[in-house]
């Protein structure tokens, strides 16, 4: 089988882990590519953070954000005795401000496989700033893997030769859906572009037209769910990146927003 099969074997496997199992297992790297396993969840159970984390043997490297900013700040560690992290996180001159002390979740005796099992999906511990010294509890899920190859970008299988554009595109639209500017969403959008109107999938050809039925696309609902996605380090696929966690909204290589499941 050739490397690109490999990795689309990879992929079916990974998303048939994503809807069949509660809980997510992290997927190994190798010597074609990185797997990003995302995580999301909380510092203090109130400092929202989200963390992408790359697994080489006993070997961590990721980087780890605030969702209030989206400032990655770079991760280096080591996993130990099979269920423990340390991960340490690093200014742009190198300095430790920060270290992740946790434990992956074992299987539960009973369960699925064997009890020895190890679901990296799931991290608990606890938090230290280096320059305070003081702990906090800490907890992460897995929300999402994707693959990438080696020497390209994090959105580069959707055709995206920029993340950083994927990124300024996403927040923009994100931003926009929190004021309820309509205007600056409608820029956001490719068009055609087809969603939901009164229970069936109707194409919209141009921004008026979407400005015109905005309040009937985002609902109060879809809003909310918007309002709680992380438009950063995204999960992507060959067919688009994913803004929202049950896929609502999909960006296209130049950033627009080419899906709505409303």
């Amino acid at each position: 089988m050739s490397i690109r099969g490999k990795v689309i074997m990879k992929r079916l496997a990974l998303l048939l882990l994503l809807l069949f199992s509660a809980s997510a297992y992290a997927f190994e790297s190798d010597e074609q590519g990185d797997w990003l396993n995302n995580y999301a969840g909380d510092i203090d159970g109130k400092y929202k953070i989200g963390m992408t984390l790359i697994y080489r043997g006993s070997d961590v490297q990721g980087v780890y954000f605030y969702n209030d900013d989206f400032q990655d700040i770079r991760l280096s560690g080591k996993i130990c005795d099979r269920t423990r992290i340390r991960l340490e996180g690093y200014d742009d001159q190198g300095t430790v401000t920060a270290v992740f002390d946790g434990r992956f979740k074992e299987q539960d005796e009973g369960s699925v496989g064997s009890s020895s099992e190890v679901n990296r999906g799931i991290i608990d511990g606890t938090y230290m700033k280096t320059t305070d010294q003081e702990r906090h509890p800490f907890h992460l899920g897995m929300s999402s893997a994707s693959y990438r190859y080696k020497g390209d970008g994090r959105y580069a299988v959707a055709g995206a030769a920029d993340d950083s554009i994927i990124e300024r595109s996403a927040q923009t639209f994100w931003r926009g859906v929190q004021a309820d500017d309509k205007a600056a969403v409608a820029q956001c959008i490719s068009y055609p572009i087809q969603v939901n109107l009164d229970g069936n999938r109707r194409k919209i050809e141009d921004r008026v037209t979407f400005i015109k039925n905005y309040d009937r696309i985002f609902t109060d609902s879809l809003k909310q769910t918007i309002r709680e996605s992380v438009p950063h380090n995204m999960f992507v696929k060959y067919s688009g990146i994913m803004l929202c966690d049950r896929g609502e909204i999909w960006f296209g290589s130049n950033g627009k927003v080419i899906a709505i499941f409303n």
